[in-house]
């Protein structure tokens, strides 16, 4: 029984590691790179290390951390697990008013990631995986505000799918690009951290 449980959980992971590879692969690399951090504060800066993680120990930030990355991706993969493009895209067309304030929102919020992480600071490996680490962090909540707003809407009143012939080309295009975007993101983003790694140019000023 319990290898028959085992093999069932194995089977389930896979399986979702195979459907969604590119939100496991972002979560594993930022949770590399927060490991990567703690290590380097802990040999390097061990008050910084203290400060930030509260601990003399290295194991016990790590653990921590494994622990809430792993969270996080269940959490994301139940998200995207409920939501097919054809889903999606009818629930964008449904709500266009809602759709136009989140956005608005999150290119605000932005802008002014873009003017505090790179202001002063340039264009820095470290600085751009933080960067992209938080967009992703806001993106995510408020694409989760969304939904939720959303199925509140929907029981006060029956949803209809907007007319608006710029806003229905502008969706489809969004929804056809922003796959392809982020795939070229992320390995900017990848790419540029190995690179800074391997020709020594990292910064220990997490």
């Amino acid at each position: 029984m319990k290898i028959g449980k085992i093999l069932k959980i194995k089977h389930w992971f896979c399986k979702k590691i195979a459907n969604h590879q590119i939100a496991t692969f972002t979560i594993l690399f930022f949770l590399f790179f927060r490991l990567l951090q703690a290590i380097i504060f802990y040999i390097y800066d061990k008050n910084t290390f203290f400060k930030l993680f509260n601990s003399q120990s290295l194991a016990i930030p790590a653990i921590i951390l494994i622990i809430t990355f792993f969270a996080e991706w269940l959490f994301v993969i139940w998200i995207i697990s409920k939501l097919s493009k054809d889903k999606l895209r009818q629930k964008l067309l449904e709500s266009p008013l809602i759709t136009i304030i989140f956005l608005t929102g999150f290119l605000l919020k932005l802008s002014e990631r873009v003017i505090i992480n790179f202001w002063g600071e340039g264009m820095r490996a470290w600085v751009l995986v933080h960067f992209f680490e938080e967009i992703l962090v806001f993106g995510f909540i408020y694409f989760v505000l969304w939904l939720l707003v959303i199925k509140i809407s929907r029981k006060i009143k029956k949803p209809k799918e907007c007319r608006w012939i710029w806003y229905n080309d502008l969706i489809n295009k969004l929804i056809a690009f922003i796959p392809t975007f982020y795939e070229y993101a992320i390995a900017l983003v990848v790419g540029s951290f190995i690179f800074s790694i391997c020709t020594g140019w990292i910064n220990l000023n997490f």
